[in-house]
């Protein structure tokens, strides 16, 4: 039984997602150094608390100090993205030792229940601060996203691994069958398991995945993780990293900034 603070969305509040779809992007030359120490500051000195995922990666919160963020850098945030709301954002940094499974950023069922559905869950920036050794930073570190979205709260897509296995603060599913995914050629579409995944794109970048937790995606773009850039994806948008303890990276240290747009 849902909780009563739990409240089911309005009629097509998901539909209502799609016009603002957008294709991935990287904006480069976004945040000096200056901008990135400051940043980096930030996520010891004032993250709310530690969550420690088995994953490796490990997420720092920020409760209510998002609004620090979106003071210091509206300017450089409000020129990549001119019509967010300031009014709703969040987001946390992470420090992640191995690459994060294939997810969306939607927000989660009781985030999007507090903000009364006023809102949709628009884009999301991901900021490289630190990647480890730096001559890894770039494609080797890169996030990759995929044509597909899903449109619905925040997921972790984990077919072709142990269920329960992958323990994130989303919800984990384990088998796409009857899954229905969007992308702009096609629209609505459910998932097909005889769609397979490029294989060599798969061996080059993705092998630390199974590879049917693969099947129906096509990749859309891969992302360089450079320092000083910005990578702009739709928050409802499948995406990943690249395997890069495969290409010599230790960890990437970053911020996940979600953007919402009244509508």
């Amino acid at each position: 039984m849902k909780s009563e603070l739990i409240k089911e969305p309005p009629l097509d509040y998901f539909n209502s997602w799609i016009p603002h779809l957008k294709e991935s992007k990287i904006h480069r030359d976004v945040f000096t150094a200056e901008d990135r120490q400051w940043l980096i500051n930030h996520m010891f000195r004032r993250h709310h608390k530690t969550d420690f995922k088995d994953s490796g990666t490990t997420i720092f919160s920020l409760y209510n100090r998002h609004h620090e963020i979106v003071e210091k850098f509206e300017d450089k945030i409000r020129a990549m993205v001119p019509d967010f709301s300031t009014d709703y954002y969040m987001g946390n940094y992470y420090i992640g030792c191995h690459p994060y499974s294939i997810h969306t950023d939607s927000c989660m069922e009781d985030e999007m229940t507090a903000l009364d559905f006023k809102v949709i869950p628009y884009r999301q920036l991901i900021i490289p601060l630190n990647v480890s050794p730096l001559k890894c930073a770039g494609e080797k570190t890169g996030i990759v996203t995929f044509k597909q979205r899903y449109l619905n709260y925040g997921t972790i897509f984990c077919q072709g691994q142990i269920p329960d296995s992958v323990k994130g603060s989303m919800p984990g599913i384990y088998s796409h069958k009857g899954i229905e995914f969007y992308t702009f050629e096609r629209g609505h579409e459910l998932y097909d398991d005889n769609k397979l995944f490029d294989p060599i794109f798969y061996k080059k970048y993705l092998d630390n995945l199974p590879y049917t937790n693969l099947n129906n995606l096509e990749v859309e773009n891969i992302l360089p993780y450079e320092l000083g850039s910005c990578i702009e994806i739709d928050a409802c948008q499948l995406h990943t990293s690249v395997n890069f303890r495969k290409h010599g990276g230790m960890h990437k240290i970053g911020l996940a900034f979600n953007l919402f747009k009244k509508v």
